[in-house]
């Protein structure tokens, strides 16, 4: 069971009391006793106001059933039969919506003791300060209702409430305005808002409070000491924000508490050793931090945790033995960390209950040999990354309740034993084998002892011989970074299971099976990149059924012929990269429809002619990324598409103050997302300031326009300049004439800028000093002229990004300005391909890693890196951890 759910348990468990004294306080009403007219047509005219009546069949105006008292979700009592409770949360799952304003007649119900109008749309309204005036309330409940803004102070009139959840809107500003005057709260819940600044000292006067949820604030600074007098507190929850320093010591002093969240956070230094003080606890959670030094043995007092996770840290120092003592656990996680030593794993044999154990991506070895653990056989997920060991444990024999298990990044080497195929594992959906020394199996139909097998990860091996083909069917298949060869059996047409297929980086050869194109509605992911496949592309999308496709990489391999049309029927995809074939075709402008398309790359291929006008508007609509580079495209530059491509003319900024996601297309389980392994990621290689670079995962706002290296005419037109939220633009090596845009200098977010040889005339705009960012620029081997802009990211380019330019003077270059001789014409930018003048730039160096570390550093990455450390270990280090050249 998770820590979320085992909280919902528990608020459920501590609040059906108090729902049971509330309800006490209010006698039934006589069963025939009419409500008050008043109240009826109240609730009639709220009725009016929902875009879905269907779950209001029970409110009637004739007959019996206008007894309000008996409608579903209205509740009477009191001596004289008053509304004191309306509960529309019986309409969900279907999605109400509605409208509320001071005027709402909501607010005549002045008896109303609970309101619960939770997951109903209110379309981002702000709540009305009218709700002050229901002073009996004493429970209110508005979560998930889309309400933004500020909460208004006027909720601190309602000094009778008990229980408070605001939870999952979009809230904003401080917290302190509305809570000053509830000192009979006993429940808090206000997550997943966008509140600011720190928790206030005062919320320490509410001293009834037993449940304190604050998870996904936006929250920041240290936790006040006064939280020491909530000394009722049963559940502290502040998962997701951005606290630091270290936990306070009074923390020890709420001894009631069983649920200690304080996850995703920016805590440091080491874990109090006082929290062993807190002997009810059920609950730990301290992951996603950074914490250090050793696990403290004090926490085997904790003899209730059921729950106790300290993993993304950087913790050290080996793992107390005492532990063991903890035999309630259901999950202990462990790592990553950097614990150290010889772990055995008899320390966790007399643990009953444990169905979760994480023990990955740690410093330890962990010793197998003499075990004995008759009483894991409970265990369902079982993390053992990293862990030195050199064999398969043959107690995995045992447990055959395992759902998930991870031996990933080891040292086991060889076939895979045969015994280990085996292994009756009737439940095993998740197994990780990748980053090992395998070199196959025993047999080349291999059979694995499962029937529910989803996602089997053998990447970073050293597989070879043919396809291995698994006996069962896989829903994620994942065999890149190998040594595989032959032919791809067409039997793989058969897989209508298959969501994710990823053969990339191996020797295969042959033509791609046609039947591909026939693919099943699960099909979600291909990623054949870097073998030697020749032939035509499979016609994607020609299926009578939908094409579900999201991920196409077929690059590097010698792919032939034009890309079939069918591909427009795939309006799923996200991410296309044909990059480094010898197809040969126009512009796909018919790809302009697929208003999912991010991610377009055809470099180095043989596409020709001119880019027309797009067809459709707008045409490419979600694109962030297109390489069009190492091509034969000719005429214009395209600068219809320029205004089209809206996606890239969005500021990075808004789109991380929204998200700071990763393009990627398919999450394989919650368990790989907790522990490490989020997603199946998009990747690419771009050519970055001159060098090619491998990126292992692209941020949503990564904006790039790549158009180098092919033979576009013309001038470069203003429309480019709508495109804002551009980081990299490289129209390099074509034949561009006229003059720089000024307007260029209003692309604020650029970092790469290349113009260099093409027919550029004119002086360099001084308006591009205004780019900020900008921390590559060449314009070398054209024909520009006049004096070089200072000031700002100009004074740190060299000589080198104006080359070729005899009419240029000033810093840096040597040629001072003054009486200069009429510059002469520029080299020839489009040379053959064996000539070796002086001027040609051919960039060959590749640097394979991960440039996230680009775009994180120079533009959103800084507050990234600085105020959420713990994400960027867990979305980039991880990964580069067990990244294997």
């Amino acid at each position: 069971m998770g820590t979320g759910l085992r909280l919902f348990f528990m608020s459920l468990q501590l609040f059906l009391p108090l729902s049971s004294l509330l309800a006490s306080q209010s006698p039934i009403p006589p069963p025939k006793l009419l409500c008050h007219a008043d109240e009826r047509s109240a609730l009639w005219e709220l009725k009016a106001t929902f875009s879905d009546n269907s779950c209001f069949d029970s409110w009637q105006r004739e007959g019996e059933a206008q007894n309000c008292c008996s409608w579903q979700g209205v509740e009477c009592g009191g001596p004289y039969s008053h509304v004191i409770g309306l509960d529309l949360t019986h309409c969900y799952p279907n999605r109400l919506y509605s409208s509320i304003n001071s005027n709402s007649s909501i607010f005549r119900l002045f008896h109303l003791q609970r309101l619960k109008l939770d997951n109903i749309d209110f379309n981002y309204s702000s709540i009305p300060a009218s709700l002050g005036n229901l002073q009996s309330l004493r429970e209110l409940t508005l979560s998930g209702c889309k309400f933004l803004g500020l909460i208004p102070p006027s909720v601190s009139n309602l000094t009778q409430l008990v229980a408070l959840d605001l939870s999952f809107n979009s809230f904003h500003g401080p917290i302190l305005p509305f809570t000053t005057n509830l000192t009979q709260l006993k429940k808090l819940v206000l997550g997943n808002n966008q509140f600011t600044g720190e928790i206030p000292p005062s919320l320490g006067n509410l001293q009834s409070l037993r449940e304190l949820d604050l998870d996904n604030c936006t929250f920041q600074g240290l936790i006040p000491p006064s939280v020491s007098n909530l000394t009722e507190l049963v559940i502290l929850s502040l998962s997701s924000n951005f606290f630091d320093g270290p936990i306070p010591p009074v923390i020890s002093n709420l001894t009631r508490l069983r649920a200690l969240v304080l996850d995703c956070n920016n805590f440091t230094g080491e874990i109090p050793p006082s929290l062993g003080n807190l002997v009810q606890l059920v609950v730990l959670d301290l992951d996603s931090n950074q914490f250090t030094g050793e696990i403290p043995s004090q926490l085997a007092s904790l003899t209730h945790l059921q729950d106790l996770d300290l993993s993304f840290n950087r913790l050290s120092g080996p793992i107390p033995t005492s532990l063991s003592e903890l035999r309630n656990l259901n999950s202990l996680s462990l790592g990553p960390n950097q614990l150290s030593g010889i772990v055995s794993m008899d320390m966790f044999s007399e643990m009953e209950n444990l169905e979760q154990l994480i023990l990955s991506l740690n410093s330890f070895s962990l010793a197998i040999e003499s075990t004995e653990i008759h009483s894991l056989t409970t265990v369902k997920s079982l993390g053992l990354a990293q862990c030195n060991l050199n064999e398969f444990p043959k107690f995995l024999e045992k447990l055959d309740n395992l759902v998930d298990l991870d031996l990933s990044c080891n040292n086991l080497s060889g076939e895979v034993p045969v015994w280990f195929l085996n292994v009756r594992l009737p439940t095993l959906s998740y197994l990780n084998l990748s980053h090992n020394s395998l070199t196959g199996f025993p047999r080349k139909l291999f059979y694995y002892n499962t029937t529910q097998l989803d996602t089997l990860d053998l990447r970073f091996n050293k597989l070879h011989g043919s396809f291995p083909i698994p006996s069962v069917p896989i829903a994620n298949y994942l065999v890149s970074n190998n040594m595989l060869s032959g032919v791809i059996p067409l039997l793989i047409c058969d897989w209508v299971y298959v969501a994710v297929l990823d053969l990339s980086k191996n020797n295969f050869t042959g033509e791609l099976p046609q039947c591909l194109g026939n693919t099943s509605v699960n099909f979600k992911m291909l990623t054949l990149h870097s073998n030697n496949f020749h032939g035509r592309i499979p016609p994607f999308g020609s299926s009578t059924s939908t094409c579900e496709l999201e991920m196409i990489d077929l690059s590097d391999n010698r792919l032939e012929g034009p890309l079939p049309r069918s591909l427009s029927n795939c309006s799923s995809l996200s991410f296309l990269n044909l990059g480094n074939n010898w197809i040969y075709d126009t512009f796909p402008s018919w790809l302009g429809s697929l208003s999912s398309l991010s991610v377009l790359i055809l470099r180095s291929n043989k596409f020709h002619g001119g880019i027309e006008e797009p067809k459709s508007d707008p045409g490419f609509p979600r694109l962030q990324i297109i390489d069009l580079s190492h091509n034969n495209f000719q005429r214009s530059l395209p600068s219809l598409y320029f205004q089209n491509w809206r996606y890239m003319g969005v500021s990075s900024w808004d789109i991380a103050r929204k998200r700071s996601h990763y393009l990627s297309g398919y999450i394989f389980s919650s368990w790989v997302v907790a522990h490490g392994y989020p997603s199946y990621d998009f990747s690419m290689t771009i050519v970055n300031k001159g060098v090619e670079m491998e990126y292992g995962k692209i941020l949503e706002y990564f904006k790039v326009v790549d158009l180098s290296s092919n033979n576009f005419t013309g001038k470069i037109p203003d429309s480019i300049a709508t495109l804002h939220g551009l980081h990299l633009l490289n129209l390099s090596n074509n034949m561009l004439i006229g003059l720089v845009p000024p307007s260029m200098g209003t692309l604020s977010e650029l970092e790469v800028l290349d113009l260099s040889q093409n027919e550029l005339s004119g002086e360099i705009p001084q308006q591009l000093t205004q780019l900020n960012f900008l921390s590559y620029f060449n314009v070398s081997c054209n024909n520009l002229s006049g004096l070089i802009p200072q000031g700002q990211q100009f004074d740190s380019f060299q000589c080198n990004s104006y080359l070729g330019n005899e009419g240029l003077c000033g810093d840096p270059l040597s040629r001072k300005c003054g009486n200069l001789a009429p510059p002469l014409s520029p080299p020839n930018a489009r040379k053959d391909e064996g000539s070796d003048a002086p001027f040609e730039i051919e960039w060959k160096a590749v640097a394979v890693g991960y440039a996230t570390t680009f775009v994180i550093a120079v533009f959103i990455g800084h507050k990234i890196i600085t105020e959420r450390p713990n994400w960027f270990s867990r979305n980039f280090g991880l990964r580069q951890h067990r990244r294997r050249s």
